[in-house]
């Protein structure tokens, strides 16, 4: 079966991300099209693991982890403010095997040179339109008929079995050192969960075979927690009175490892913190990582009564707004139309 979709993709804060994230060094978002979940790694500052040099280059690359996806035709192109083509950049047909294959896209889609003298990036972003042909196996089921039920099957226990194997870290073969603590897990579990740690742990240069990874960035109880929902799928538990940071933090990390389901488990709890003290954040939160439930949920409650005043004197509202304009000119729409 073939089916046909496009998607536009908005990458927010150009200036600092060319200048934050280090060459080689990727931001992760992701988008459902075609009946399937996306996942987009953006390379500011080049991918750096190609045999061409592409320092000067920005790289983005697709992947999708859907079995039922054989085989998809992709196109990547930068978009002008009306939404018409500038530039076009071709890519190879996307087949998810072997896995490396998974990632697919340009390591080389444009110098930030060009990008910079095109005159498509507005308010410090541009856009990037993607089109792509699916081609998925289509599996016919069969219902069987109707048997006397002499067989209690109970409920499956894996993610019991890969706690347990985390917890006691028989078989770990990759460790990863987090601001002093070290973590032991192992690799093909890891891979066959994010994208980003198929790219890393798995990739035919030296990182790929290296038995110790240093992950910058992050505290350790985030990392321990990231941990646990890979093998596991659910989020460890966590104390009430840090609930809500800890929440950030992990939506965070989730993002930056494409782990989608984590990160819309946050996105979900964080909705349950909005008030006039936290709206600010979150807006921006919700800004930087494409939560677009978590920040509906705060423009609700900011036109809901008195909250926007109230917000705007609690002061965290008004720093956000001075410093990610693109949350300023959303509250403007927003008040415009209520």
């Amino acid at each position: 079966m073939k089916v046909s979709a496009s998607h536009v993709l908005t990458i927010s804060g150009y200036t600092h991300s060319k200048s934050a994230v280090a060459p080689s060094e990727h931001i992760g978002s992701s988008f459902t099209a075609a009946g399937h979940r996306w996942f987009v790694l953006y390379y500011p500052r080049g991918h750096g693991h190609g045999l061409e040099d592409d320092a000067d280059y920005i790289s983005l690359f697709l992947s999708c982890t859907d079995t039922d996806v054989v085989k998809a035709r992709l196109s990547l192109c930068l978009l002008d403010k009306d939404g018409k083509v500038a530039y076009t950049c071709k890519c190879r047909s996307y087949i998810p095997n072997p896995p490396m294959s998974s990632l697919h896209g340009a390591s080389r889609f444009i110098t930030r040179k060009d990008l910079e003298n095109s005159g498509h990036v507005l308010d410090d972003r541009f856009r990037i339109g993607i089109d792509m042909t699916v081609f998925k196996v289509v599996r016919k089921e069969h219902a069987g008929a109707a048997v006397a039920k002499f067989v209690d099957v109970p409920p499956s226990d894996i993610s019991q079995h890969l706690g347990d194997l985390l917890s006691s870290g028989e078989g770990a073969d990759v460790m990863f050192e987090v601001d002093g603590e070290s973590f032991g897990a192992h690799r093909a579990i890891l891979a066959a969960r994010s994208p980003v740690f198929m790219a890393e742990l798995f990739s035919p240069m030296e990182e790929g075979t290296a038995t110790c990874v240093w992950v910058e960035d992050m505290e350790p109880r985030v990392f321990k927690a990231l941990l646990h929902f890979v093998y596991n799928d659910v989020l460890p538990e966590i104390d009430e009175a840090e609930a809500m940071v800890m929440a950030q933090h992990l939506l965070v990390a989730a993002d930056r490892y494409c782990l989608e389901r984590m990160k819309l488990i946050c996105e979900e709890k964080l909705c349950s913190y909005i008030d006039t003290g936290s709206v600010g954040t979150m807006l921006a939160l919700a800004d930087q990582h494409g939560c677009l439930g978590l920040q509906k949920a705060c423009l609700n409650f900011l036109m809901s009564g008195g909250n926007m005043m109230a917000a705007v004197v609690a002061g965290g509202l008004e720093r956000v707004m001075s410093n990610c304009p693109s949350v300023k000119e959303l509250l403007l729409k927003s008040c415009s139309r209520s």
